[in-house]
């Protein structure tokens, strides 16, 4: 049986099958721009079948089933890199105006690295490291005796029901007296 395969030719493609697949991510238009133009830079085309599974096809190699998940984390290591490189290359650069030119390219990266970052938090391996990490952090607090902080209502949670006062005008505009003292205890 041959399989009929789409490629995906756009962010709008990309996101169209995200809403179609089932247990993956949810792109926003924003994500799904990005992880499609990493994919273009790279070389790499997006194909999926009739049964909305996804496939990775390099130039000159076969395709490969793969889960959206893996597809965030290469990206996400790509970005990772591209910040390295760029860091390197202001870090070494000849003139100021080319310090800018990286330093501006290096800004754009680490944006795209706050969004790839909130992505990745929804794919498998952030839910496992999360939960790991959550694991770890109670475990720890428990052999020292400490109650975890994530289990506790925080302040942020509560309602607050009344306005705390205000301190007197007065306080606020006098300054306090500063008091020195000698290594001895002496008010100097």
């Amino acid at each position: 049986m041959i399989e009929k395969l789409t490629s995906i030719e756009s962010a709008e493609s990309l996101s169209e099958w995200n809403k179609k697949a089932e247990n993956s991510p949810r792109l926003s238009a924003t994500e799904a721009k990005l992880i499609f133009d990493h994919i273009v830079s790279h070389k790499i085309s997006l194909l999926t079948d009739e049964n909305d599974h996804l496939y990775w096809k390099e130039a000159g190699s076969e395709k490969i089933q793969i889960l959206l998940d893996d597809v965030i984390d290469q990206v996400c290591d790509w970005n990772y890199q591209d910040i390295r490189d760029m860091k390197a290359l202001s870090m070494n650069s000849e003139s100021f105006s080319e310090y800018c030119k990286y330093d501006d390219k290096l800004k754009d990266l680490k944006e795209t690295e706050k969004i790839l970052n909130k992505l990745y938090e929804d794919t498998v391996y952030g839910k496992q490291l999360t939960s790991r990490m959550r694991d770890l952090v109670v475990r720890t607090w428990g052999q020292v005796n400490m109650i975890p902080v994530l289990d506790l209502p925080q302040y942020e949670d509560k309602v607050r029901t009344t306005t705390p006062p205000l301190p007197a005008a007065a306080s606020i505009a006098e300054p306090r007296p500063f008091t020195y003292h000698s290594e001895k205890g002496q008010v100097i």
